[in-house]
């Protein structure tokens, strides 16, 4: 069964939006641009450096407030990933947008790795959720998802929590859930298949998000494939 791939992102614009590819396993994907969205707690992140505090109060910078980034998605044919190794997905990150002049910088567009999921395509063209509420009897009734898995009650991990952000400059990796990155660099995440779902942790266990994120990945994934539909 087809992958579809989430990515949202908060961002922090300095003058000009910074740029991404998507990448699996060392294939070309696609190339995209990241829009600015600012959310609270964003903001208050960026806000503990002075410069960038009095920046936005001077620019008035909109704030966008209970909201979720923009989630851009793909569906991707389950041949582009290995069923039996380990498999890489890299969002490469192209933004050397700053104020740096004379061996000094201050301002830079920052970048945060918000939603990161890979889900069936299966899973999201079903109807399976009863007001976007998980329940069991609904997966039970679903092919290619295992009987293990059929009996959690809470389901499918934000990848970011593991996925590192290696830094071009000066090679220093970090982990991105909830680190605000400043210049190009590599997202990379390394998932295994199992079960029709490519995981990064396959120890037996649950997998998390939350209802109302899921409600709108689904609103999203529907609205998507309907503009699909009416363009062929």
């Amino acid at each position: 069964m087809n992958q579809v791939i989430f990515l949202s992102f908060n961002c922090f614009t300095f003058k000009k939006s910074p740029k991404a590819q998507l990448l699996i396993n060392d294939v070309f994907i696609d190339e995209f641009e990241i829009p600015e969205f600012i959310s609270n707690d964003f903001l208050e992140n960026i806000r503990d450096n002075e410069d960038y505090k009095s920046y936005i109060q001077r620019s008035e910078k909109q704030v966008i407030k209970g909201k979720s980034p923009m989630i851009k998605l793909w569906e991707i044919d389950n041949s582009a990933f290995d069923r039996n190794n380990q498999n890489k997905i890299e969002i490469k990150i192209f933004n050397d947008d700053n104020n740096y002049t004379n061996g000094l910088m201050t301002l830079s567009t920052l970048i945060e790795l918000k939603d990161f999921y890979i889900l069936p395509k299966k899973l999201l063209s079903t109807n399976i959720l009863d007001r976007y509420r998980f329940k069991q009897k609904n997966f039970k009734a679903i092919d290619k998802i295992a009987d293990y898995y059929k009996q959690r009650t809470v389901f499918f991990e934000n990848l970011n929590e593991y996925t590192h952000f290696t830094r071009d400059w000066d090679k220093k990796t970090v982990l991105a859930e909830k680190y605000i990155v400043g210049g190009s660099g590599t997202f990379r995440c390394l998932t295994y298949a199992k079960h029709g779902f490519q995981k990064s942790d396959t120890k037996p266990g649950y997998w998390r998000i939350r209802n109302e994120n899921m409600k709108y990945i689904i609103n999203k994934y529907s609205k998507a494939y309907e503009n699909q539909r009416n363009h062929n």
